[in-house]
Formats: C-alpha cells, structure tokens, sequence
C-alpha cells in the first residue's frame, strides 16, 4: 500500500478549493477494517488538523479516519454527558468533553478522542486548549460495530499502560447491552460490577452513579436521573445514594 504524504497544518487564510485539494491529497484508503482513510503526520500537525470528517485519533504517526456513529450511541453519549456534566457543574467536582477533544494520556504516546472523559479539579492543569496533556481521570467508550476489537483491545491495553485511573465500556448493540466498569489497581485493570439492582458506581467521581438501564431506554428521563443522582430536598442540593 503506497504512503500517505506527509500533511502540513491548514492555514485559515487559505480559500475552499485548496483546503479541500489538500485534503482529498492527504488521506488514502485504510487497509485496516475499522477506519476509512490514513494519513502520517506529526502529533502537531494532527492538532492543527482542520477536519469536519468525525472521529479522527493519532496512533503510530498516522491520523485515523472512523466512520460515522449509530443513533443509539450518540443516544447514549448524550445521556451520559448531559447527566455527568450537570453533576459536574452541581458538585465541582471537575470536567467533561465529548469527542472531539484529543487527549494524549502518556508523553509521546497516542492521540485519542474518547467517547466521553472526565478530568477532576485537581488534575485541570493537564487541559490545554489544543488537547489534554497527561491522563484523565475517567474515560468512557460506547462500542460500536466497527469499534469493539478497538475498545475491547486494543484502547483497553493503552488505558491501562497509560495510567488511567476508570475506564467505562458501554456495549449498547442490541443483543450485547453491557456497561463494564475498569479500576487501575496495581497497575492492572479490574472489572468492578454494578449492585444486584444494577447500579455502577464509579470510583474517580466522588458520589457519581448511574442505574445501567437508563443506558438503554429510547426517551431517558435525563432530569429525573440527575435529581436522583444528585439529590434534590427543599434545602438545595445534597448528595444521596441510592437505596439498595
């Protein structure tokens, strides 16, 4: 397979056609299942990208191009990062970004654009406008058809050796409809499960939880989740558990 030329940052001066010229050069045909197109540049030529076509992640000196998401994961991107961000800006407790927002967890190592990451207020000196510098605190990763070995594996092992602390990986296709929880122990993940009831409580985001089958409802009632993840009484907000 012929190599992918080497792609120079986008200059926001330039007009349409060659910004599209420059693309249509940049990326050729993957030969891996799971991405559309390739190309190889540097980790800041990838920042600098100015690219409108979805996922894209930076992993052994090349861009990746994913194809687009289902509707039941962006269903579930949307539930979890409404429900986590009010938590967030209820509790303090720190930040989340929806892909698009490129982490790169270990110095020199992969840029990645997880579902779905949490960086706690003691750890916002890694947010950078350009990406985040050093792990976050939580990641999460919706599977999709063309991204299971991707989720399963291959990102498994490089959020392990990378040192992020929680790793969630939702399988929302009909037929699977699995959240599994990762905790970094001693260098290792370990699956911690949800409550008989099916409540997963995470270990990173002090008091966060959420019941697995909101996850899978078409209409989720996203204000009634956060009152009861929250908390709500006549005195402001107060942190509850759920009962068991």
């Amino acid at each position: 397979m012929a190599q992918a030329p080497t792609v120079k940052p986008f200059d926001a001066d330039s007009d349409v056609s060659d910004q599209e010229t420059r693309r249509a050069v940049a990326f050729l045909p993957s030969h891996r299942k799971d991405c559309l197109a390739v190309a190889r540049m540097s980790f800041d030529e990838y920042l600098s990208l100015d690219y409108e076509f979805g996922l894209a992640e930076w992993v052994d000196g090349e861009v990746r191009l994913y194809v687009s998401a289902s509707e039941i994961h962006q269903r579930v991107i949307g539930f979890l990062l409404t429900l986590l961000s009010a938590y967030c800006d209820l509790t303090k407790a720190g930040r989340v970004w929806p892909a698009g927002y490129a982490m790169r967890a270990a110095t020199g190592g992969s840029g990645r654009e997880p579902d779905l990451l949490f960086v706690s207020r003691h750890h916002l000196d890694r947010v950078q406008d350009s990406h985040l510098a050093g792990p976050p605190d939580l990641v999460v990763e919706v599977v999709s058809r063309d991204s299971a070995r991707r989720d399963r594996r291959e990102k498994f092992d490089e959020y392990q050796a990378d040192g992020i602390p929680e790793y969630w990986l939702i399988d929302p296709r009909p037929g699977h409809e699995t959240v599994e929880l990762f905790v970094l122990r001693s260098g290792r993940y370990r699956r911690v499960p949800p409550s008989p009831d099916g409540i997963l409580r995470s270990t990173v985001v002090a008091g966060f939880w959420i019941r697995t089958s909101w996850l899978w409802d078409d209409d989720p009632a996203i204000f009634d989740a956060v009152v009861q993840v929250v908390g709500l009484d006549a005195r402001g907000f107060i942190s509850e558990t759920p009962d068991e």
